[in-house]
């Protein structure tokens, strides 16, 4: 299991070496610096306003000088919060049907599945598919690698947050889709899985700490 876990350092290390080096200060080519009030995501449950308790959007523009990229832009929040989101909803997927007990039919490349506790998911399969899993961790760490948003710590960087290009069902025109409908119910479904599964891992840690799903 350690020399598993020192191969995946040692690749993961590779790959950020040949990776394009990125400055987290901003380069010649800048998108324009934009904070909360430009950006997709407020509704109707704030009264379409900006729902911001902790002033988090705006903390990067209170400090001046010579340290004024001590904390993130909005835009490195944004990115944080879609790739949040969108790993909370690959989680919750996989978590229910851990839980109800799907599995891959037969065997898979010479691999059984059987069903195991949600919670047990990453050790099951590293133990039991440990060459599948190291393919799997190589391929985040080459999307991580190179879209790495370094220069949108202070508002930089030429693509918009969450953007990887990545489209496989077509753009939102090729489906009669208004796009900033799309990202708002990416954005909504995300935050709603990133509740769900710190729920379900507080109930599991802590039994009877979550309301209606005892014993997770």
């Amino acid at each position: 299991m350690m020399r598993l876990a020192l191969a995946l350092l040692l690749v993961v290390a590779g790959v950020q070496a040949f990776a394009p080096a990125r400055s987290f200060r901003s380069s010649r080519h800048v998108a324009p610096r934009m904070g909360l009030d430009g950006m997709i995501g407020v509704g109707p449950e704030t009264g379409n306003t900006v729902w911001d308790p902790l002033s988090l959007g705006s903390v990067s523009d209170t400090i001046k000088g010579e340290h004024s990229s001590v904390m993130p832009h909005a835009k490195w929040l944004r990115e944080a919060e879609i790739k949040h989101g969108r790993a909370a909803m690959l989680a919750f997927v996989g978590t229910m049907a851990a839980a109800t007990g799907v599995v891959f039919p037969g065997d898979l490349g010479g691999f059984h599945y059987e069903p195991c506790a949600w919670y047990d998911g990453l050790a099951s399969a590293v133990s039991t598919n440990s060459f599948g899993m190291a393919q799997l961790f190589i391929a985040i760490a080459l999307v991580e690698g190179n879209a790495f948003p370094g220069e949108f710590w202070t508002g930089g960087g030429e693509r918009e947050a969450g953007d990887l290009g990545f489209l496989p069902f077509g753009d939102a025109k090729k489906n009669n889709r208004d796009l900033d409908e799309m990202k708002i119910s990416e954005l909504k479904n995300g935050r709603l899985a990133m509740i769900a599964m710190a729920g379900l891992f507080a109930e599991h840690q802590l039994p009877g700490s979550v309301p209606l799903i005892p014993g997770v």
